[in-house]
């Protein structure tokens, strides 16, 4: 369930702050996020309209990292410049099975891990932290 392993991963680590960075409008991203009761989860969202350069470009993962005040992060993505932007950013990186466009092209670009399930990621963030 989706909302255990977001609770679940705010407990993990001494800094439990989770951030958001879409290619989507910082107000549709909100509207998903409250449609689906999620928002409470997040400390910071990154819209398209917060950035200047999109993915693959990492300025959004920094901006949210520098909000969050973190110096470590794990980015989880369903899309190839998902992927390609948190190794830009330095950070590692967890591609999901599930993208629309499949998986394939996510495992070329070999992400530090790939997930079929959410919570696939609670053990790789617990040995991460």
């Amino acid at each position: 369930d989706l909302h255990k392993a977001i609770r679940r991963q705010r407990q993990m680590c001494i800094r439990d702050s989770l951030g958001i960075v879409t290619t989507k409008l910082k107000v549709a991203a909100d509207v998903g996020l409250n449609t689906f009761d999620l928002k409470k989860y997040f400390d910071v969202v990154i819209g398209l309209d917060d950035v200047k350069v999109t993915k693959p470009d990492p300025e959004g993962i920094v901006k949210a990292m520098e909000l969050l005040g973190v110096k470590k992060a794990v980015y989880i993505g369903d899309n190839i410049t998902d992927i390609q932007a948190g190794k830009n950013a330095g950070i590692k990186t967890i591609g999901v099975k599930w993208s629309p466009k499949g998986y394939q092209h996510l495992l070329e670009l070999e992400p530090d891990l790939m997930i079929d399930e959410m919570k696939e990621i609670i053990p790789y963030i617990e040995g991460a932290c």
